[in-house]
């Protein structure tokens, strides 16, 4: 009920009760009673009530009541009045839906907490050995369940595509040379490199490079960079050390972990270490183009799960491009090293590429180019840990 229907409800039954006792309207404004009757906006003229209540409205004259109906009012709550309550509802069920769930939540950790042995105190139940893992009940052994392994034979289809994929290496390595070319010793490359840095270059240096093969089959590379020939790095089988002016020190960690990378993934290491494995798994990729060349895609897959992809030229049987990824040990994620070759010449009947570029992750790092290349013994002084720095004859 509003504040008007409330006010319209206690005038009418107090002007009913002093009616009785005899008093007028009149009387009544004397007195100051019905003085709240402004404050819901009622006047003696004119009572506004709403329909449904009905109130007696009392006349002066026989002191009798006279039924006497008013002008009415409806009222009608608007939209948003409605609105707003049954928002409010929505509003009350939800928060008694939470308040009962938070209690029952607190009722079962109770009990829980409750069901928990307290330190210190005695089990209400007696302890049974049976039921203790602590104490096994002597017994036959449970065997342990083991893993099944479950080793899939190549199917017919897939023993086809590691025959291809051999096949296209076999051609690939006789074009190169074969075994002359797996044995090609000792050589003396010179030409120019340069790094990238957002596929721009930072700059171009003069580049040497002296290639010694060891008894052992393992091989050392001298490499002599700047006109003045007093930047030298070593790269044994193991560590990569410079030398200069100042004097030896070894090369940082990084860039030791990406030159042995390489080399793990080289052409020269998939030829005398992948594809001797009784394990390596081949996949032939079939054709596609490359540098708008059309190459076959051969995909190595050792037992450590390590992967090389080499791309050959399907018409000249020549490399193309090698590509390997690995993965990132901050960030986790795998990072690409792609090695492509151009621009093969004939030195000393092996075809040689003078051009080899270097890609990470999509951006060019690195490029080399060869303008001589000799097949020739190095001398293994050079290899020495005082060896000389700067120009020299070789």
């Amino acid at each position: 009920m509003t504040r008007f229907e409330k006010g319209c409800w206690s005038y009418a039954t107090m002007a009913v009760v002093l009616k009785g006792r005899g008093l007028s309207h009149a009387a009544m404004a004397a007195k100051g009673i019905g003085a709240s009757a402004p404050e819901v906006g009622l006047s003696m003229a004119d009572a506004r009530i709403p329909q449904r209540l009905k109130p007696l409205v009392l006349q002066e004259g026989n002191g009798m009541a006279e039924a006497m109906p008013l002008r009415k009012k409806e009222h009608v709550r608007s939209k948003k009045t409605r609105d707003r309550r049954g928002f409010a509802a929505i509003a009350a069920f939800c928060l008694l839906f939470v308040l009962a769930s938070g209690s029952l939540h607190a009722q079962d950790t109770n009990q829980k907490q409750d069901d928990k042995p307290q330190f210190g105190k005695e089990p209400d139940h007696p302890h049974d050995p049976a039921l203790d893992d602590t104490h096994p009940v002597a017994g036959p052994q449970q065997p342990k369940r083991e893993e099944q392994i479950i080793v899939t034979q190549p199917k017919p289809g897939e023993e086809i595509d590691q025959q291809r994929a051999r096949a296209a290496l076999n051609a690939m390595y006789n074009a190169l040379g074969g075994e002359r070319w797996l044995h090609r010793g000792d050589y003396v490359l010179e030409g120019h490199t340069s790094s990238f840095y957002k596929n721009q270059p930072t700059g171009v240096t003069d580049y040497i490079q002296f290639h010694h093969v060891l008894a052992n089959g393992t091989f050392v590379d001298r490499i002599e960079l700047t006109k003045k020939r007093d930047i030298v790095q070593i790269w044994t089988a193991d560590e990569g050390v410079e030398v200069t002016y100042k004097g030896r020190k070894p090369l940082p960690a990084l860039q030791q972990t990406e030159y042995f990378r390489r080399e793990h993934y080289s052409l020269d290491a998939i030829a005398n270490v992948w594809l001797k494995d009784p394990n390596l798994l081949l996949i032939y990729g079939g054709t596609k183009v490359v540098a708008r060349r059309e190459v076959e895609e051969i995909t190595l897959v050792d037992v450590h799960n390590d992967t090389v992809d080499v791309d050959i030229e399907k018409s000249t049987h020549l490399p193309l491009r090698r590509i390997f990824k690995f993965r990132d040990a901050l960030y986790k994620d795998f990072d690409e090293d792609v090695e492509e070759y151009s621009d093969f010449h004939d030195v000393g009947g092996l075809p040689t590429p003078y051009a080899t570029t270097r890609y990470y992750n999509g951006d060019m790092v690195a490029q080399r180019f060869v303008e001589k290349m000799e097949y020739k013994p190095v001398d293994p002084a050079l290899f020495a840990p005082n060896a000389p720095i700067g120009k020299h004859k070789y």
